[in-house]
């Protein structure tokens, strides 16, 4: 023992010299690098300029032989002419010698150019014959760099075998200075022995408890049973809904076709009203007094409103003559007060009409804004409903009272009108013929005020009727709604009791996995993610939930705005179709997902079950698992695998 420490003594004394002369040489080797790098980055740019310098010296090259060509070709032609001796030649000479000079100019600074770029091209070939000599001196040294790098890589591995030698020297020395610690060792084992007995004991029990777990597993199935057959069932309802959507559809259409009639009977009173007020009415053709039958002069033609006014004018200065003269001013007192009462119903008719009009067109803008599929929940519609229905009843109870004070006018009216007929006897020839007029226009107004509270009437029944039905339906739907958020409260009371039964078999796994603590980070990782995949789930499930109540909300305004009148567009019907689709298809996701998470529970408790059954029987070789490999001959496999790695990943 003595030796081997005196041999490694040495050894880690030389340690730090060497640590030493290893900085020393990376330091220069990096120095080397830096300025090898240098000089090729320059050697690359006074390539390029060079070669930029050639292009541009053949260019001048090429421009210097054309201008000389044209030099020639010019001298040439100043030469024949000087050798004819014409006096006619004399102009083109000196425009010839003009245009010799400037070429001559131009060749002269064409040469000064070419010297120029000649010199800075020599300049730049001593540059880089002097970087190719650097080069050169510094490419022995890069390769000494090399060499050193390959002998501090067969030190390193010396050292490290000179290390794993004093550690098998260490650990030789504790095995012969400690075999009492092996006694111990053997102590420790038998305890284990012991302990690994009493676990396989438990287990044995554990494994007679199986027989609650298997139940608790067949109460989930009978669980995920229910819940599949509260789907179906949801499903059924589905499809009566669907049914009822057809229904009211055709009710819809009965609807329309209803309101077509009323629209065809409010034109029709609107023309009416129009050639009431325009004054336009049928009148005798002749209005001159004058002898003869009534019954040959009778020819009608139309008069105006105006027309009317002068009559009753005049009507009204003959009744003052008679008053004058004595005649029986009573009647006609009280046949013009009844004249007033005709006119003041109509009048009040007329306001009924106009208010009743302006009330159908606010109707049918709402029935409109909810038939563009306006984005409003569905208490929202429903409470508006419900104050249109109130408003509805109010409105139709005051039309009732309306009506009640009309038939009471009316009957006032033909009592009146019976006594002034009895009285009118009395009269004279003229005076009743131009009463008989009056009373044939008024009761021509009369009988269209009739028809007009006529069609009020069944106006009003008609409205009644429609609200009776939609007060049925929003009954209908409210119940509807109410047996839907109670199975929705069922179905989530389900999802929390999965959860529970999920929690009470993690804390099973826990309870089961006893002394492996620790030694299974797979599998917690494992069962994080499926943790992680639960919640998502879940968040999956209440934005699902979710959705599908939009969705009845969506379905419920479409079906009161069908029961309101509102004309169903295909457009709707798309989206319904599509709505439906969306919702059978997040059902049929929901039991893919539950299926698939059943599954990796399974699989999960039966592998976390055969782990711990595993780690229980031999402790050793799992504390032989843990432990990290250490030797030379593993750190050499994993660079090797390493090196082959990035290879691989170079060569892809």
């Amino acid at each position: 023992m003595v030796v081997i420490n005196q041999m490694l003594e040495p050894e880690e004394s030389e340690v730090p010299a060497h640590k030493e002369h290893r900085a020393a040489e990376d330091f220069m080797d990096l120095r080397l690098e830096e300025e090898l790098g240098r000089l090729m980055s320059a050697k690359e740019a006074v390539d390029n300029e060079n070669k930029e310098l050639k292009k541009r010296f053949e260019r001048l090259q090429a421009s210097y032989d054309e201008n000389q060509k044209l030099l020639s070709e010019l001298q040439d032609q100043y030469v024949e002419p000087a050798n004819s001796g014409g006096y006619g030649a004399g102009g083109n000479n000196r425009m010839l010698e003009t245009q010799l000079d400037s070429l001559q100019d131009e060749v002269r600074k064409l040469e000064d150019i070419i010297t120029d770029k000649e010199n800075i091209i020599r300049t730049n070939d001593s540059t880089i014959s002097s970087l190719n000599r650097k080069i050169d001196d510094i490419l022995p040294k890069a390769e000494m760099a090399t060499k050193w790098k390959d002998e501090l890589d067969e030190a390193k591995h010396m050292v490290e075998k000179l290390r794993k030698s004093h550690n098998v020297a260490e650990k030789y020395r504790k095995k012969l200075e400690g075999m009492t610690d092996l006694e111990r060792q053997v102590k420790l084992l038998e305890e284990q022995l012991a302990k690994a007995n009493k676990s396989l004991r438990e287990n044995d029990e554990s494994s007679k408890q199986l027989p609650g777990q298997k139940k608790l597993v067949d109460q989930y199935k009978k669980q995920m049973e229910k819940m599949e057959s509260e789907n179906a069932a949801l499903l059924l309802e589905k499809h009566k809904l669907e049914i009822d959507n057809e229904m009211l559809r055709d009710k819809v259409s009965g609807v329309e076709t209803q309101i077509s009639r009323d629209m065809e009977q409010i034109q029709t009173l609107e023309e009416k009203i129009r050639d009431l007020e325009s004054g336009v009415m049928r009148k005798d053709s002749d209005d001159n007094l004058g002898g003869g039958d009534l019954d040959s002069e009778l020819t009608f033609t139309t008069r105006t409103k105006t027309d009317l006014k002068l009559q009753v004018q005049r009507l009204q200065k003959e009744i003052a003559q008679l008053k004058a003269d004595g005649g029986p001013g009573a009647d006609l007192v009280m046949v013009k007060s009844l004249l007033d009462d005709s006119q003041k119903a109509r009048e009040k008719l007329e306001k009924d009409y106009l208010q009743a009009h302006g009330e159908k067109l606010i109707l049918e803008s709402q029935l409109t804004a909810l038939k563009s599929g306006v984005s409003v929940e569905g208490s929202e519609v429903l409470l508006k409903l419900r104050e249109s229905v109130v408003s509805n009843d109010s409105e139709i109870s005051k039309l009732r009272k309306q009506v009640a004070e009309l038939e009471a006018d009316l009957s006032v009216t033909k009592r009146a009108l019976v006594t002034a007929q009895s009285d009118l006897s009395m009269i004279g020839k003229d005076e009743a013929e131009q009463l008989e007029i009056l009373k044939a226009a008024n009761s021509e107004e009369v009988v269209a005020l009739r028809q007009e509270f006529e069609d009020l009437q069944k106006k009003a029944k008609s409205l009644e009727a429609d609200l009776e039905q939609h007060k049925s339906l929003l009954n209908t739907a409210l119940l509807e709604k109410d047996e839907v958020s109670k199975k929705l409260a069922i179905h989530q009371d389900g999802v929390i009791e999965a959860e529970r039964t999920i929690a009470e078999l993690k804390s099973t796994l826990a309870a089961l996995e006893g002394n492996a603590e620790g030694r299974d980070g797979a599998l917690e990782k494992r069962v994080i993610q499926l943790q992680n995949k639960l919640e998502d789930q879940r968040e999956k499930m209440v934005k699902s939930r979710e959705h599908i109540k939009k969705q009845n909300a969506i379905i419920k305004e479409l079906k009161d705005s069908s029961e309101n009148g509102a004309s169903v567009s295909p457009d709707d019907d798309e989206r319904l179709k599509d709505k439906e689709d969306q919702i059978q298809r997040l059902e049929q996701r929901l039991k893919d997902q539950y299926e698939t998470l059943n599954g990796e529970l399974k699989l999960v408790t039966s592998a976390w079950w055969d782990l711990a059954t595993r780690m229980q029987l031999n402790p050793v070789a799992v504390q032989r698992k843990i432990e990290p490999q250490n030797s030379w001959l593993n750190k050499q496999r994993i660079a090797v695998t390493r090196n082959a790695g990035k290879m691989g990943g170079s060569g892809q």
